[in-house]
């Protein structure tokens, strides 16, 4: 869907007031990852059934200049208060040289993936 070779290098959790995490559930999102699928390390693999899977949205992100496809990933239920998750195909920290407490724009779009356009946004 991605073309992405994995996701982990790119992973980056932010802060988010709750209404974020709420108004994501008005956009469509991209794909959807059931929680028998989701591939977690040991010891952790009950914390996808308690989110009953995750939602994904294809997102831009951006801080000053420096802007970076990205996955915007949500829990179905019981979602992390005040938290999403981003993914990508590289080190987000190294491609913004992202420092403590930094603001990071993301404009989340419903599309079809890297150049589509299209649905609803929602700025975090």
């Amino acid at each position: 869907m991605t073309g992405w070779p994995r996701l982990e290098p790119g992973s980056l959790n932010l802060r988010v007031d709750n209404l974020v995490v709420d108004n994501l559930l008005k956009i469509q999102e991209l794909f959807f990852e059931p929680p028998g699928e989701v591939t977690c390390p040991a010891g952790w693999e009950h914390i996808p059934k308690i989110h009953g899977g995750y939602l994904y949205y294809w997102a831009l992100a951006k801080i000053s200049h420096k802007t970076q496809d990205v996955l915007v990933r949500r829990a179905q239920m019981k979602p992390l208060p005040g938290t999403v998750e981003l993914f990508s195909d590289v080190n987000l920290r190294e491609r913004f040289d992202l420092q403590k407490n930094c603001r990071v724009e993301v404009l989340v779009v419903h599309a079809e993936g890297p150049g589509g356009i299209g649905g609803s946004t929602i700025h975090i």
